[in-house]
């Protein structure tokens, strides 16, 4: 079991950084990280932009 960080070698250090960004650079979403062969091949990122009804309107050009 991993204990420290420092136990990781220097690209698994990269790919954690890496998905800590994806995880902080977002409100609303999801982070899906793709696994082929047990190596991550691909990290997404998908934000969604979030509207109360007032928002929406005003957007639509309603209010």
């Amino acid at each position: 079991m991993v204990k420290d960080i420092d136990d990781f070698k220097e690209n698994e250090k990269k790919l954690l950084l890496q998905i800590l960004k994806a995880l902080k650079s977002i409100r609303y979403g999801c982070v899906q990280i793709f696994i082929q062969d047990s190596k991550v091949v691909q990290i997404d990122k998908t934000e969604k932009i979030r509207f109360d009804k007032e928002d929406f309107l005003r957007l639509l050009g309603g209010g």
